[in-house]
């Protein structure tokens, strides 16, 4: 029932995603941003290692993957991207009250790009790899510092990623 907008930079993962709004019957309730957050709003790289629909590990802005090592990308195209603070600011929308970042390498970025967002945001699921412990240091930090408290980790320790869910303290006024 909640309205979503989802970040899309990558030209081959655009029309499944509208294909499956449609399939699902939620066009009215997803708005589509062929853009990617980041940490500052501007033009960047977008690097892809695959050619196909649907496929995952990309990267804006640095020819990383998500354990902070060298993305072995096999195409790369100049693309937008906004902070999160911008993008709500340009595009005069309400905050959200929950968040779910996984974009395979950048999660700290578009946290440090949405500082004002997270102040109204209730709830987060972010995707984190402790193999690229600089990264995981900086999202805890930046999540404890605006409030948050961590509510239920899924990390997978053989895979040494999975997704955590944090949530905000409520303050009583």
């Amino acid at each position: 029932g909640c309205n979503t907008v989802s970040f899309e930079p990558s030209l081959n993962n655009l029309e499944i995603l509208g294909k499956n709004i449609n399939l699902n019957k939620v066009s009215d309730k997803i708005l589509i941003a062929p853009i990617a957050l980041t940490k500052t709003t501007g033009s960047e790289f977008l690097f892809c290692s695959s050619h196909l629909e649907g496929s995952a590990h990309s990267s804006f802005g640095y020819d990383i993957d998500q354990k902070g090592s060298k993305l072995n990308s096999i195409l790369k195209y100049k693309t937008l991207g906004f902070s999160g603070d911008e993008f709500i600011k340009f595009f005069s929308l309400a905050n959200p009250h929950y968040l779910k970042i996984d974009v395979d390498g950048i999660e700290e970025l578009i946290l440090e790009g949405s500082i004002n967002l997270l102040k109204k945001v209730r709830e987060i699921l972010i995707e984190v790899n402790t193999d690229n412990s600089k990264q995981f240091s900086i999202i805890q930090n930046i999540l404890t510092k605006n409030h948050f408290y961590l509510y239920k980790d899924y990390y997978k320790q053989e895979l040494k990623q999975g997704n955590q869910i944090w949530k905000k303290y409520e303050q009583n006024n």
